[in-house]
């Protein structure tokens, strides 16, 4: 195999390695996304029952319907710390995907860099080799027309 289809092969791999990547990044800020917004309405309906809880207590409300709301109120808050750990988690993941990406990218970057400058050396080379054939014709037909 040849350097340039070394290079070549390697850069294929790297282009692929690069957009399952991107893909998998993008599929993972969407889920974060989703799983923010999860939380954002966790968020807004503890709000709500606390608000409830504080107004029904204040109106003197019956005990065990006060006992339920703090228990359903508990239970919301321990949704929400276990969605916030996954949620850091996600975060966590997202970032790592996010550098493997940009290591991935720049891999490619680079591999296309080396290809370019690999394919113009070899132009550079043939025509150079074009201009020393162009210039030993000239002199065979100079010495033909003087000879």
């Amino acid at each position: 195999m040849s350097r340039e289809e070394t290079l070549l092969s390697l850069s294929r791999a790297s282009q692929n390695h690069e957009q399952m990547l991107r893909q998998e990044l993008a599929r993972q800020q969407q889920f974060l996304a989703d799983l923010g917004a999860k939380m954002q309405l966790l968020q807004n309906f503890l709000a709500q029952y606390r608000a409830e809880c504080a107004r029904l207590e204040g109106q003197g409300v019956e005990v065990t319907r006060a006992l339920d709301m703090r228990r359903f109120i508990a239970q919301l808050e321990q949704a929400m710390q276990f969605h916030e750990s996954s949620l850091q988690g996600h975060r966590r993941r997202t970032a790592a995907l996010l550098e493997e990406w940009k290591r991935a990218r720049g891999k490619e970057k680079a591999l296309a860099k080396i290809l370019q400058h690999l394919r113009d050396l070899q132009q550079h080379q043939e025509r150079k080799q074009m201009q020393k054939e162009i210039e030993q014709w000239v002199a065979r037909s100079a010495g033909r027309v003087h000879g």
